[in-house]
């Protein structure tokens, strides 16, 4: 859910370097009140289990959990969540 103070999100890949960058990015925004930093969708889960965000940026092709997997889990037990997938490859063969 939106709050009026801002939009929780969750930066997840497993690459340091670009969790760094897209977190750099965000806090410069305004509407941005939160942002927490996953490195996998197990970590992600954990994090929405102990706190509310409102949106997760999902990198394609993580392991141990994958985001089909934890999209899937997000979907069913964090409704409110909103997911989108984020890919740095221009194969779209190797996407969800």
């Amino acid at each position: 859910m939106l709050e009026s103070n801002g939009i929780k999100v969750i930066v997840t890949d497993d690459h340091p370097i670009y969790r760094d960058g897209m977190a750099g990015a965000l806090k410069r925004m305004k509407l941005i009140s939160k942002i927490s930093i996953a490195a996998n969708g197990e970590e992600v889960l954990s994090l929405l289990e102990h706190d509310n965000h409102d949106l997760v940026l999902m990198d394609i092709g993580m392991k141990p959990m994958d985001e089909i997997e934890a999209t899937y889990i997000i979907q069913k037990r964090f409704p409110g969540v909103k997911v989108i997938a984020l890919s740095m490859s221009d194969d779209v063969s190797k996407g969800a």
